[in-house]
């Protein structure tokens, strides 16, 4: 029974351990491929909205090389409209409400109101206090669609200092900016949501692509993509849920089917070493008395001369007279019993260094 209380709790330790490094294994695996999924998006999309980058930069760059004053706005925004697919108005917005502001197309005045929010107005002043570009939005554009507003502020000089003119402000679709991002993550195999704020400062928060089904259990990665205060967080989940709790399930059933073989196995030899050390002891002791039998004594002395060589000893035989009349006068019970309780003294005489053996009738 200690043997297999050992080897119970050996099993238990090993199973345990087993299983505890595959559950953390599994799970730093899958974690680390959903980091990867995240930092692969942020990429993407930063990319992808550097691109909106260039038309606000055309824009500022025209309207400062004539110092503000813009004839031919519309021309301009239409071809710079018609070369991005992703673009949906453009529009230049002067600090003083009595020079004219333009939008391309005429319609596109509609998305003063988004721009008058107070993430619009949040936006333009980030990007007036830091000289770069910003990000509004997600918000609904004046075409219907979902999208964002860049603000590239203008600033022209003048007498020798730099005079916020105004802001060049671009509608893009979400859809078509961040096409890119929307099929890496479908390839991904995730489920997401990537949200951001509305506006440098600000503390509400909107969606800005989302999966069909919400991720369960998802990590969440936060980042910033270039520069103009926007705050991305990206929630994600393995399409299906996560995998490695399963596969910790998994291992830990087959684990305990190894451990509950081995414990059969553990079982079957000690029962096989029990029988060999049974049939030992039967082959080197008498089996009434329990004192060594003829096989026994002579190994038993052997060993015991090896042990000490020139050590002195004393050798004593007995016999029972007339013993085969005593067992069949009072029976073999009571000879038996006899027997043993010879053996008994005797061993108790002879003491721990003494031996006793009983070869045949006689001990």
């Amino acid at each position: 029974m200690l043997l297999l209380t050992i080897v119970l709790a050996i099993m238990a330790l090993g199973t345990y351990g087993l299983t505890k490094s595959e559950y953390e294994r599994g799970k730093a695996d899958e974690l680390t491929k959903a980091k990867i999924a995240a930092k692969t998006t942020a990429l993407t999309a930063s990319q992808e909205l550097n691109r909106a980058r260039t038309i606000t930069a055309e824009l500022r760059l025209i309207t400062a090389q004539s110092n503000g004053k813009i004839n031919n706005f519309k021309a301009i925004a239409k071809q710079l409209v018609a070369r991005q697919k992703y673009a949906v108005s453009l529009q230049l917005l002067p600090q003083k409400g009595d020079v004219e502001r333009f939008f391309y197309p005429e319609n596109s005045h509609r998305a003063a109101k988004t721009m008058r929010a107070k993430s619009g107005q949040l936006a333009r002043c980030y990007a007036a206090k830091r000289n770069e570009m910003v990000i509004q939005g997600p918000v609904d554009l004046s075409d219907g669609s979902r999208g964002f507003i860049f603000y590239q502020p203008i600033f022209l000089k003048q007498q020798r200092r730099k005079i916020l003119w105004g802001y060049a402000a671009c509608e893009v679709k979400i859809s078509e900016i961040l096409k890119i991002t929307t099929a890496s993550l479908k390839i991904a195999h995730v489920d997401y949501k990537l949200t951001k704020n509305l506006a440098p400062g600000s503390q509400e928060r909107a969606v800005v692509l989302a999966s069909k089904k919400q991720p369960e259990n998802p990590q969440s990665y936060s980042f910033e993509i270039s520069q103009g205060g926007s705050h991305w967080r990206f929630d994600l989940a393995p399409t299906g849920g996560w995998t490695y709790k399963r596969k910790t399930r998994r291992f830990l059933a087959y684990a305990l089917l190894v451990d509950l073989l081995l414990l059969i196995l553990t079982m079957v030899a000690i029962r096989r070493l029990g029988i060999l050390f049974d049939l030992r002891r039967a082959a080197r002791y008498d089996a009434l008395t329990q004192i060594y039998n003829r096989l026994g004594f002579e190994e038993a002395m052997e060993k015991e001369q090896r042990r000490r060589p020139k050590q002195p000893f004393a050798l004593a035989i007995l016999d029972v007279d007339d013993f085969k009349f005593f067992n069949d006068y009072y029976g073999h019970q009571t000879g038996d019993a006899v027997l043993k309780q010879l053996a008994w003294s005797l061993k108790e005489a002879a003491g721990e260094s003494g031996l006793v053996c009983h070869s045949g009738v006689e001990i």
